[in-house]
């Protein structure tokens, strides 16, 4: 039985209608969610910085798959997911822990967070030791009045990620 009562996200009558008279024959059996989150705030350091909740929400692998349950019930759920994109976090350990995770789960798939400053032979290693499929670029960590795609990575770590086969996930923003 999924668990319903998950941080601020409550089912209601509402949504148990619309899923059983729109969604129950439209939703796939099988779905391959491409863009979650998982969250600890034991990545944290004295240099993170956060403008909105997320630090408030933490989220492991066993919390995401409850939702996905209840979200979408008697369906199998898979999914890409990665750390949220928090400023100033130990992001090594954080891509680690992300990874951890997953092994419950072996149709899921792993994003390593990247920032502009990730080296790219850390890349490389981290992609190795922890079977990630992707990376995932933010634009808060892209350079300054950047629009373009190569404010989110460097040239070298878009190298890195065509050698390995790696998707990118981008989170692009207007302006």
């Amino acid at each position: 039985m999924p668990k319903e009562n998950i941080a601020d996200f409550r089912l209601t009558d509402l949504d148990r209608k619309i899923w059983s008279e729109e969604l129950e024959r439209f939703v796939p059996r099988r779905i391959f969610d491409t863009h979650t989150h998982l969250w600890s705030n034991a990545f944290t350091t004295s240099k993170t910085v956060s403008n909105n909740d997320w630090l408030e929400r933490q989220t492991d692998f066993e919390e995401l798959r409850n939702l996905l349950q209840a979200l979408y019930p008697r369906r199998r759920v898979d999914v890409l997911t990665f750390a949220l994109p928090v400023i100033g976090v130990d992001y090594d350990r954080m891509n680690r822990w992300v990874a951890t995770e997953l092994k419950s789960a072996p149709n899921s798939r792993g994003a390593m967070l990247v920032t502009p400053e990730t080296p790219p032979a850390t890349i490389k290693t981290m992609v190795k030791e922890c079977g990630f499929a992707a990376i995932k670029v933010y634009h808060h960590y892209a350079t300054a009045g950047s629009v373009g795609v190569s404010g989110y990575f460097t040239p070298a770590q878009m190298e890195i990620a065509d050698e390995l086969k790696l998707a990118v996930v981008l989170h692009c923003r207007n302006g």
